[in-house]
């Protein structure tokens, strides 16, 4: 039975074995409590019967809100593969491209920048203030490793403290 039980949860479609099983989840601000129900054989032999057996499993984890979506953030889960976050990073190397421009005098103003982009005033400005974001932190972003919480509007906002802090290795 276990044989066969791990066979259809290994499948490439192994929602229906799942469903079979998971008796109950219940999500807290601390965790995330998983209840399974396997079947389990009883006395092997001629008077053998089935019963079921309740399986409990407790995953700590925090909720974390990244712009308007909300991450479950599952605690000893490091070994996840990284996720670069491309939409920050593009902003990144825009920020710093056309600060680089108006600094060495390729670009009159910001005004211009965001007439030759399609861009309003006031987004150009905010975003190449990316441009002095701290470099542990674009490193971080770059390789997945950036705190759950962090995302463009926030930095754009100034909401975020650690942005600025180069003095963090």
């Amino acid at each position: 039975m276990a044989k066969d039980l791990h066979r259809r949860l290994c499948a490439e479609d192994a929602d229906p074995a799942l469903a079979e099983i998971i008796q109950k989840v219940q999500v807290s601000e601390t965790g995330l409590h998983v209840t399974v129900v396997v079947a389990a054989e009883l006395n092997p032999g001629p008077n053998s019967r089935l019963r079921e057996l309740p399986l409990s499993h407790f995953l700590p984890m925090k909720l974390a809100r990244r712009g308007v979506e909300l991450r479950l953030v599952l605690d000893g889960h490091a070994g996840n593969p990284p996720q670069v976050d491309e939409a920050l990073l593009k902003a990144f190397a825009r920020a710093r491209c056309w600060f680089d421009e108006v600094a060495s005098g390729q670009a009159r103003s910001l005004v211009e920048i965001a007439r030759r982009e399609g861009f309003r005033r006031r987004y150009v400005t905010r975003l190449t203030r990316l441009a002095f974001v701290a470099p542990c932190l674009v490193e971080a972003v770059a390789v997945g490793r950036a705190p759950v919480d962090l995302n463009l509007q926030m930095l754009m906002d100034g909401r975020l403290d650690i942005a600025l802090d180069w003095s963090r290795p």
